[in-house]
C-alpha cells in the first residue's frame, strides 16, 4: 500500500507539471508533444524498461558480490526497491496503453479529454524519465560503495602487513 501512494505521489507530481505543459503547448499552437508521445510512447517505455532491468541486473550482481564478501551486510531496502523500480515501469506501461486507448475512443467523450489524456501520457513520460535516471544513480552509488569497501580491504590488509613485518 505504501508503494501505491508513492507511485501516486510521484505521478500527481508529473502530472501537476504535464498540465503546465500541455497549455504552453495549447497556448503556442504547438502539436508536437502530443503526436510524438502518442506515436513513441510505447517503444520508449519498452526501451526504458529493458535498459532499466538490464542496469538492475548489473546492480543485483554486485550486491551478490558484496554480500560473498560481507555477509552480515543487508540489501533488504536496496532489493524491495530494485523490485518497486520494475513495477513502476510495468504500471506506467499498462497506464499508458490504457489511456491510448481511451483517448482514440470515440464514446468517451468529456470536456477537457485532450488536456487531461495528452498531460497523462506526458507525466508517464517524466514519471519513466525519472525510474530510469532513479537507476541510472544507483548504479553510481553501487561504485561507490565498492570502491570504498575495496579501500578499506586495501587498509586493513596494510595494517596487517606492517603488523607482520615488525
Amino acid at each position: 500500500m505504501k508503494d501505491l501512494f508513492r507511485f501516486l505521489k510521484f505521478f500527481l507530481i508529473f502530472f501537476a507539471i504535464s498540465i503546465l505543459l500541455e497549455i504552453v503547448t495549447l497556448a503556442i499552437e504547438s502539436s508536437y508533444l502530443k503526436k510524438f508521445l502518442e506515436a513513441n510512447i510505447l517503444t520508449i517505455l519498452l526501451a526504458f524498461l529493458a535498459i532499466n532491468t538490464a542496469t538492475l541486473g548489473v546492480i543485483a550482481s554486485k550486491v551478490q558480490e558484496i554480500l560473498a564478501k560481507y555477509p552480515n551486510n543487508t540489501f533488504s531496502t536496496t532489493i524491495s526497491e530494485m523490485c518497486f523500480s520494475l513495477k513502476e515501469q510495468v504500471l506506467l506501461l499498462i497506464l499508458s496503453l490504457i489511456i491510448l486507448i481511451c483517448q482514440d475512443s470515440k464514446i468517451i467523450i468529456f470536456a477537457y479529454k485532450d488536456l487531461i489524456f495528452n498531460s497523462a501520457l506526458t507525466a508517464i513520460f517524466f514519471y519513466s524519465i525519472y525510474v530510469l535516471w532513479d537507476t541510472g544513480k544507483a548504479v553510481f552509488i553501487m561504485t561507490n560503495l565498492t570502491n570504498n569497501l575495496s579501500n578499506v580491504d586495501e587498509n586493513s590488509n596494510n595494517t596487517y602487513k606492517k603488523k607482520d613485518s615488525f
